[in-house]
């Protein structure tokens, strides 16, 4: 995984292979995950193009499709679980907005391994 300093925009249109957004932390603070192989060219193509990358990981690509493979076994693991309403609000980084607690349950966490995170959104929609 790698940071990069570029809006989502400009990431997906450089974006090819396998390769995914994995956050999007603000304006111009992206991650992408994918293959090690493949992100390492994507970083080197950024950086040869003056872009700022930085590495993030190399050992799973979080919030991408690698996740499926353990997507089902986590929300098995999780699914005992009893989710409630809770007296603090609560933005998430899985929708970008203020979420109802009490739908946090097994399909909830499958959805925060798998799906990019969306901090940028969450803290628009505190502001």
């Amino acid at each position: 995984m790698v940071s990069v300093a570029l809006s989502a925009q400009r990431v997906r249109e450089r974006l090819s292979g396998g390769l995914e957004i994995a956050a999007v932390n603000g304006p111009a603070s992206v991650v992408v995950a994918g293959d090690p192989a493949e992100v390492a060219g994507f970083a080197e193509a950024c950086e040869r193009d003056g872009i700022r990358v930085r590495r993030v990981s190399d050992a799973f690509a979080f919030h991408t499709s690698q996740m499926d493979v353990i997507g089902e076994e986590l929300a098995a693991a999780v699914a005992g679980l009893s989710p409630r309403v809770s007296e603090v609000p609560l933005y998430s980084t899985v929708t970008g907005e203020l979420l109802d607690t009490a739908t946090m349950d097994a399909d909830y966490w499958r959805r925060n391994l798998r799906e990019p995170v969306r901090f940028e959104a969450a803290v628009r929609a505190l502001l």
